[in-house]
Parts: C-alpha cells; sequence; structure tokens
C-alpha cells in the first residue's frame, strides 16, 4: 500500500516537472544598450534633449522616448567600460524585436494562441533597455530605462 502511494507521488513529481518544462518557459527578454547622443539642432528643441520631472529623467531620442524613473537603477562609469557593451542604433530597434518575435514564436503562439506582439509596440515587453550617457570626457552613465508611451504611466 505504501509503495504504491510512493510510486504515484514519484509519477506525479515527474509529470509535473515535464508540463513545467514544456509549458512553464518564461519567454527571456532581450537587453539593448543605447547610446544617447544630444542635439545640437535648435530646429526641434525636443529631440536629442534630456529633461528632469518627479518621476524621473525622460530621453527623447529621434525615433524613440525614454523614461529612467527613479526607482530604475543608473550606474556611473569610466568612459572604458564602454567597449564592454555591444550598442543598439536607435534605427535597428524595430528590426531587433522582429527578430526576438521570430525567435520566440512557438513560445508567444503556445502562450498567447497568435504572435500578438507587433515590431512597433510593446517593447517594454521584448526587451531590457539601457540608455547609456557620456558626461565628461571621461564617465559615462547607464540608466536602465523603459519605453515611453507603451503602457507605462508617466
Amino acid at each position: 500500500m505504501i509503495l504504491t502511494n510512493v510510486i504515484k507521488l514519484i509519477s506525479f513529481s515527474f509529470f509535473l516537472f515535464l508540463y513545467n518544462q514544456t509549458y512553464c518557459q518564461k519567454i527571456e527578454k532581450e537587453t539593448i544598450y543605447i547610446l544617447f547622443k544630444k542635439s545640437d539642432k535648435v530646429s526641434d528643441k525636443s529631440l536629442g534633449k534630456k529633461f528632469v520631472t518627479k518621476k524621473g529623467i525622460n530621453f527623447n531620442l529621434y525615433k524613440h522616448y525614454f523614461t529612467n524613473f527613479t526607482n530604475l537603477d543608473r550606474d556611473t562609469l569610466c568612459v572604458s567600460e564602454l567597449k564592454k557593451y555591444k550598442l543598439t542604433d536607435e534605427n535597428d530597434i524595430e528590426k531587433k524585436a522582429d527578430l526576438w518575435r521570430k525567435k520566440n514564436e512557438k513560445q508567444l503562439k503556445k502562450e498567447y494562441g497568435k504572435l500578438y506582439r507587433q515590431a512597433f509596440e510593446y517593447k517594454n515587453n521584448i526587451f531590457n533597455t539601457y540608455l547609456i550617457e557620456k558626461i565628461s570626457p571621461k564617465k559615462i552613465v547607464i540608466y536602465e530605462v523603459k519605453f515611453r508611451n507603451e503602457g507605462v504611466i508617466e
């Protein structure tokens, strides 16, 4: 009697393990690093700018807008550390989102029934995003940021 219960328990545990391995795999986000380039143009004063609000630091790049909320990380490093980071050009973000969707197509279909994430939306669910700003000839700051206007309350 006890032996059958032990066998049942082991079989059930093994089944749960297989189920978790098959159906509960987490879809991994891709990490991207973007270099913040300040604008010195006068024509459009909002692009290539950074400004501070009560909720954090906002960065207006040329195609995307980011926020480093006060609860997100930031770190100051020596400029020589910059070579350790593979930088993503702002123009390549959409391509990377498409590649991420293709790479995770099976899991997305399994979890959501379809490929609901389009390249132009939900980037906060696709990427762990960091913005790198050169603040002096010898120092950089790496900000953990969120894409603005994508379900992020500002």
